[in-house]
């Protein structure tokens, strides 16, 4: 495995804290964490990709295509 996936793939001791802590408090937070019950799970074929419950922040820049054109 090249050098790039294992840097990559590190979780810093500060974002592992911030794991541990929303498991503990299992709550819902925006682009963070989702609460999902067995049900929820069951109901998407019991697939376990974070990116299937919780949904990746858009912070793209907005452009005003207006402004741009003027």
């Amino acid at each position: 495995m090249s050098s790039y996936f294992r840097i990559r793939n590190k979780i810093e001791p500060q974002h592992q804290d911030a794991i541990v802590e929303a498991y503990t408090r299992r709550e819902d937070v925006a682009h963070f964490t989702a609460l999902k019950s067995h049900e929820d799970i069951a109901a998407n074929d019991y697939n376990f990709s974070v990116s299937s419950y919780v949904e990746q922040e858009d912070n793209r820049e907005e452009i005003d295509i207006e402004a741009l054109n003027a």
